[in-house]
């Protein structure tokens, strides 16, 4: 009958038969492998990934910097972001001193702005730059629109330690809001004629 119920033989033959119910024991094997691994890779992607971002801002603080050290030994003079870009009339400008084309924002990180800032390299609080004066005054390139995190990581590659007071790389690693673009400012050189 239709709605009869298997016995005896037809019913152990139902639950020890299970080819169409799962995949076989090999098989289990092979996708928790495939989990673990796909774990471990993700991991390693996102770091990866972090540490590109870091290494990224790095080269652009030191093809900033760099570019502005050319335009000091050119100029034998102090100068702003701007004069990378544009010759003010100076003798010996040689440039542009950066392959960007607009001094004031940057392509990567158009939410902040960037600009040349003279402080003192004496130990800053919470981002915020000790004024120059003439026997310690130096030029610092700044960049705006950063994320917290990556200036983090940045900073433990320039540094070696991360506090964002002390050392080549400066910011706030204090900010509440770890979302919010903040500045972070890198070590250039000594100022030439003093603060201007």
């Amino acid at each position: 009958m239709a709605g009869d119920i298997p016995k005896g033989p037809v019913l152990l033959g139902l639950f020890f038969n299970r080819r169409g119910a799962m995949f076989g024991f090999d098989a289990r094997i092979a996708l928790a492998i495939f989990g673990g691994l796909s774990i471990v890779m993700g991991a390693v992607l996102y770091y990866a990934i972090k540490q590109t971002k870091a290494t990224t801002l790095i080269g652009e603080f030191e093809s900033l910097a760099l570019g502005y050290t050319h335009l000091v030994v050119d100029v034998k003079r102090d100068a702003w972001i701007a004069q990378m870009l544009a010759n003010p009339g100076w003798d010996g400008w040689n440039g542009p001193y950066t392959r960007l084309e607009s001094t004031t924002t940057h392509p990567f990180y158009p939410a902040g702005v960037m600009s040349i800032d003279q402080y003192s390299d004496a130990d800053w609080t919470n981002g915020t730059g000790v004024a120059a004066s003439v026997s310690n005054c130096w030029n610092w390139v700044r960049l705006g629109g950063l994320n917290v995190e990556t200036l983090k990581d940045a900073d433990l590659i320039v540094d070696s330690t991360l506090d964002g007071d002390k050392g080549k790389l400066r910011f706030n690693d204090t900010h509440p809001d770890p979302n919010t673009p903040i500045a972070g400012w890198y070590q250039i050189s000594p100022c030439l004629d003093g603060p201007i």
